[in-house]
């Protein structure tokens, strides 16, 4: 078995560790597929993803930190961004996803999670325009426009209460 496979194993496993349960051995092969996979920076930051999902958010900002190495500014930005929304850090998140936007204006990816960032923030006029504004990029995001009609149909309710 190869390095990289080796390290997808043990990422793998992690998973289905931190489902049952196991955290502590979890964390051990979270360990292993780091080291093994130490210069895979998509390995590394599904490692700092599956950290970051479980709680253990230094650990998490580690393994991106490794990952995001040699990526470019955008992904820097739209990867910290991402690490800040799981930490509920949702001011620093739409912050760092602004940061992506300034270098790479026309990412749908990067203005859904800004809009959704922005939506957790409280500024739900500025998220909905944003989320439309990928929405334009890639019609293709259901829970998007599913979202957006939820939102429209509150507005409705509030107005028609008044």
């Amino acid at each position: 078995m190869t390095r990289q496979v080796q390290s997808h194993f043990f990422l793998r496993k992690a998973q289905y560790l931190f489902l049952a349960g196991n955290a502590k051995v979890a964390l051990r092969h979270l360990k292993y597929a780091s080291a093994l996979g130490y210069d895979d920076s998509f390995l590394l930051g599904k490692v700092s993803e599956l950290l970051a999902d479980n709680g253990y958010y230094e650990e998490a900002r580690i393994e991106l930190e490794k990952a995001l190495e040699n990526k470019p500014g955008d992904v820097k930005n739209s990867a910290w961004g991402v690490y800040y929304y799981k930490k509920r850090e949702y001011i620093m998140a739409a912050e760092y996803f602004k940061k992506a936007l300034q270098l790479k204006p026309r990412d749908y990816f990067y203005l859904r999670n800004l809009g959704l960032a922005l939506y957790r923030v409280g500024d739900r006029t500025e998220a909905l325009k944003v989320m439309r504004d990928s929405l334009r990029i890639n019609g293709n995001q259901p829970d998007l426009q599913e979202m957006i009609a939820m939102e429209a149909e509150d507005q409705e309710e509030e107005n028609r209460a008044r």
